[in-house]
């Protein structure tokens, strides 16, 4: 791992953080000012997604975009891929925002889901009283809609794009928000399902790949690749590093998401074991477990109310078991094997040396 390629990597993408965020917050606000003549609504729909889309995050598909056509272009990049970046974020703000209705989350980034701003928001504004259900249907159905208007942001602001190849970039990006979409319905089955071992291990990594792999990684990198003009070959190789590396994210996500601090990570730890979600790391755990842990693991698995002592008392077979260990291994392995094809593209340094480097950051990432 070079340690020194990963920092000049994280600088570079919180310098393009700041870009990005600049150029947020200029286009909210002209959606803003056009929604006045529309209504106080569409100027709250606005509001709600300005605070959401610029509380957080850290920009790795909008820098990979950008780094993704430095891969293949030598020209300058102006304002135009900056809106494409723009556009890559506000697709992220849109999954989120339907992620969290669906996981019935209420934190995201350390603060209120969009469902549950509008929820408060209906309470101040409409006498739902004790009526708990209609004021949660509300504060789901708004955010449902803003959602829908994000995306709509997001094809927006990439139809603005002067590159001769924005259709085909408008095509893989909506192309991406079709198959994450499907990802999230399998993901969203799959926490009904009896566990098959075999098969069950195969529908989560077909998850990983649709909801994770191909949106956080390959299609950033391809949507940057079709606007420096690369050729349909040079675009197709992303996928053999883009999706390993792409996998090796979500399984350190999930990681954390059980393991990490609730302040750094934003959303309560073990929301997924109350989810009943099938995760690498919960497969494992249940196949390395003895008959009474996994028959624990089982018998609490999907309990909305699950206490702490419980999602700790699981945490305690994942790490005994050695199935924590195993996930960590299995992500940095699959990292490691993106590296080596990375390494052997033929692609201009500024781009290559960027995705080598977020790829030694997510080695060393605290899981």
């Amino acid at each position: 791992m070079n340690k020194n390629l990963a920092k000049e990597a994280i600088v570079k993408l919180k310098a393009y953080k700041k870009v990005v965020d600049k150029e947020l917050g200029l286009f909210f606000a002209r959606q803003l000012d056009e929604c006045k003549d529309i209504d106080e609504t569409a100027c709250a729909a606005i509001s709600a997604l300005e605070d959401f889309s610029l509380r957080g995050g850290k920009r790795i598909r909008a820098a990979l975009i950008y780094y993704g056509f430095l891969c293949f272009s030598k020209e300058k990049p102006g304002k135009d891929l900056l809106r494409a970046s723009m556009a890559m974020e506000l697709v992220q703000s849109f999954l989120l925002i339907h992620d969290d209705i669906v996981d019935r989350d209420e934190l995201r980034r350390g603060e209120d889901t969009v469902h549950k701003i509008f929820e408060k928001m209906g309470e101040k504004k409409f006498s739902f009283g004790k009526n708990i259900k209609e004021k949660e249907h509300f504060g789901r159905s708004a955010a449902i809609l803003v959602g829908d208007v994000c995306v709509a942001l997001a094809n927006m602001a990439l139809a603005e794009v002067k590159f001769e190849n924005k259709t085909r970039a408008s095509y893989e990006l909506n192309r991406v928000i079709r198959n994450t979409t499907f990802g999230q319905i399998i993901d969203s089955e799959s926490s009904y399902c009896e566990i098959v071992p075999e098969s069950t291990l195969q529908k989560t990594l077909k998850i990983y790949r649709l909801k994770t792999a191909a949106y956080t990684i390959e299609v950033p990198l391809r949507i940057g690749a079709v606007l420096a003009g690369a050729t349909n070959r040079e675009i197709d190789k992303i996928k053999s590093y883009a999706e390993p590396l792409g996998i090796a994210f979500n399984i350190q996500d999930d990681i954390l998401g059980l393991f990490g601090k609730k302040e750094k990570f934003g959303k309560p730890t073990g929301s997924d074991l109350k989810e009943g979600k099938k995760t690498l790391l919960l497969l494992k755990a249940l196949e390395l477990a003895t008959k009474e842990e996994g028959a624990f693991i089982m018998k609490n698995l999907g309990a909305r109310n699950m206490s702490e002592k419980t999602v700790n008392r699981i945490k305690e077979i994942m790490l005994k078991t050695g199935a924590y260990d195993y996930c960590v291994n299995y992500a940095k392995d699959l990292i490691l094997d993106s590296k080596k094809i990375i390494s052997r593209q033929n692609y201009r340094e500024k781009g290559k040396s960027f995705i080598l480097g977020i790829s030694d950051y997510l080695l060393e990432r605290e899981c």
